[in-house]
């Protein structure tokens, strides 16, 4: 008989007067991975919040082991054995794999470790440095038997930034069972799960001989079908159905979701190539050889495999100014003219735009509103955008784009987060056209958004490349650099071949 662990009643969570889940169930039986899939991110963040403690609901109940449980911190979720796991890594980066699992963010954990004697972790004496506590002594050698028996191929002397995020999920999951967890909550990880398809099916079985419930929340839905025992469909707020494995496949769940077939994949326009409008020498090394120059011609699309987003960093480092690009150079070959940027501002100027998946809200200032983020760069030089020029103005030329990016003209004062990701995706585009932008470099594009705006992203990236814009896409999601890139350069580091999900 099945153990229930978590239980919700009628659940109802409200933001900011915005009901994103109402009249919500769910139940978690010990040993399974329960599947959440909503095309909304809100709910899905929603639902991650109310699992760890993050917040309450507004409306209904949350049993968890048969009593009523009222977190008020994750702090308090944690001690009850409840962990979540974000599709941000929350490692230390400058450590290698044993200190982040046998780590305590912040000190959080110290009580609920000392509580739980039986754990190998709680029995290692801890040492204090700046904001974290480290059991250093025994730490490589209880990862090194951990990943020995798990069959993981990770080093636990490997430094936690070499590693690719799926590896990186696995160092957080096997913190969370060490620590004692009986339910792991993981959110938005599917890109994690394309960057690891060898190790996250032989864990996941592990975890739930171990009893432990899996909750895995996600929009991309063929890792969350394949991984999946049980699958519950949410849509507008409500939970539209739970199936059970093999009830439901890609098509069927996708009408469920969206009340459309499931598109074929997008098939990108004849372009006419034209000039060379970057030249850029990138240092990686790929299977010992040095990676050749990177060109860019006009309405050309290239790709960059980059699982473990080194290449990613490098670039961002370029750009900025912190780092020269190897022993080549940055060239715009509509001039000839070499470049050197002191700052991301001095990227800009030079006609490059920057747009990256990896940060919250692809890189918009979170505090400010929608008008001033849409002007940022052409008012400012990385200075008081406020006090560049009129709030009017701003105004007036957000409404003249607001239709572009799927917004109302009065929506020019709200921020960033409180529209969708492709809407935020979208105002980043816009601004590169009003910009004027003559090279567009998208970092992880498709990271937040769900399979029915990732063709919206393609359309839009394919429409910028027909007006001349060259476009330069870092990504580890091959299907997206497949449909769309021209040419393709391989992964920097991992030149292994990553098998798509």
């Amino acid at each position: 008989m099945k153990r229930e662990q978590i239980r919700i009643f009628h659940g109802c969570v409200q933001r900011q007067g915005q009901i994103l889940l109402d009249h919500w169930d769910l139940s978690a039986y010990a040993g399974e991975v329960l599947g959440v899939v909503s095309l909304d991110n809100n709910e899905l963040d929603a639902v991650f919040q109310v699992l760890t403690g993050q917040r309450s609901l507004d409306r209904g109940d949350f049993f968890y082991l048969g009593e009523i449980a009222a977190f008020r911190s994750t702090s308090d979720a944690m001690a009850c054995g409840i962990y979540g796991i974000q599709r941000m890594a929350a490692i230390v980066r400058r450590e290698n794999a044993a200190a982040n699992i046998c780590t305590i963010p912040g000190g959080g954990w110290l009580k609920h470790l000392r509580k739980h004697t039986k754990s190998r972790i709680a029995a290692v004496p801890l040492v204090r440095y700046p904001g974290i506590l480290v059991r250093r002594r025994r730490a490589e050698v209880i990862v090194r038997e951990f990943f020995a028996k798990w069959n993981l191929p990770i080093e636990a002397k490997a430094s936690a930034e070499r590693l690719s995020r799926g590896e990186q999920l696995c160092v957080e999951i096997a913190r969370a069972v060490l620590a004692g967890a009986r339910v792991i909550v993981m959110n938005r990880i599917g890109n994690s799960c394309r960057m690891a398809p060898e190790l996250l099916p032989n864990l996941f079985q592990r975890l739930k001989e171990l009893g432990i419930t899996i909750i895995f929340e996600d929009n991309q839905l063929s890792p969350l079908l394949e991984l999946s025992d049980r699958v519950m469909v949410i849509r507008d707020g409500m939970t539209e159905g739970v199936f059970e494995k093999g009830e439901l496949n890609l098509a069927e769940l996708t009408f469920l979701l969206a009340d459309r077939s499931l598109s074929e994949r997008y098939i990108r326009r004849t372009h006419r190539t034209g000039a060379a409008a970057l030249q850029l020498s990138l240092r990686a090394e790929t299977q010992g050889k040095e990676t050749d120059d990177i060109i860019l011609h006009q309405g050309e699309i290239v790709g960059i495999r980059d699982f473990t987003e080194l290449r990613s960093q490098e670039v961002l480092r370029i750009l900025s100014g912190t780092q020269r690009p190897g022993d080549g150079e940055i060239r715009l070959a509509e001039t000839g003219k070499k470049v050197n940027f002191r700052r991301l501002a001095d990227a800009f100027q030079a006609g490059f735009c920057l747009i990256d998946g990896r940060a919250s809200c692809f890189g918009l200032i979170p505090n400010e509103n929608l008008s001033v983020n849409l002007n940022y760069q052409r008012l400012q030089r990385f200075l008081r955008p406020a006090r560049s020029g009129s709030r009017a103005l701003l105004r007036l030329s957000f409404q003249e784009q607001a239709e572009a990016f799927g917004c109302h003209a009065e929506d020019y004062s709200k921020y960033p987060d409180q529209i969708s990701a492709i809407q935020q995706f979208r105002l980043c585009l816009v601004r590169a056209e009003m910009m004027h932008a003559k090279i567009l470099i998208l970092i992880s594009p498709s990271r937040h958004l769900d399979f029915v705006s990732r063709r919206q992203m393609c359309e839009w990236i394919d429409r910028c490349a027909e007006s001349g814009t060259a476009v330069l896409i870092l990504s580890s999601n091959t299907s997206v650099l497949e449909d769309l890139c021209d040419r393709m350069y391989p992964e920097a580091s991992n030149p292994k071949k990553i098998p798509q999900i």
